[in-house]
């Protein structure tokens, strides 16, 4: 999905910087697509620092979450510091 093709989430008009903590279960639609869509709209938005949480997923799960995340990173060309959350190794 192009930039151009995803559609505007509402982040509450925030200004200046905000750190995203990733929570599907409060997307609009809370699966792993409506969270990448939300994810998206942040790091266009300019969050510098996005924390993938995702704790009840389990590892082999989150992994793939988190390198979808990484290639939605750099499909917006985001500058932003993506860390994991969580008590498995990354």
């Amino acid at each position: 999905m192009s930039t151009s093709e995803s559609t505007p989430v509402d982040v509450g008009g925030l200004a200046g910087p905000m750190m995203v903590l990733t929570d599907r279960s409060q997307c609009a639609q809370p699966d792993l697509d409506g969270l990448l869509s939300v994810v998206r709209e942040c790091l266009i938005a300019g969050a510098p620092h996005l924390i993938v949480r995702e704790k009840d997923l389990p590892e082999v799960e989150r992994r793939r979450l988190v390198e979808r995340v990484l290639a939605v990173h750099a499909d917006v060309g985001a500058q932003t510091v993506v860390s994991v959350a969580g008590t498995d190794p990354m």
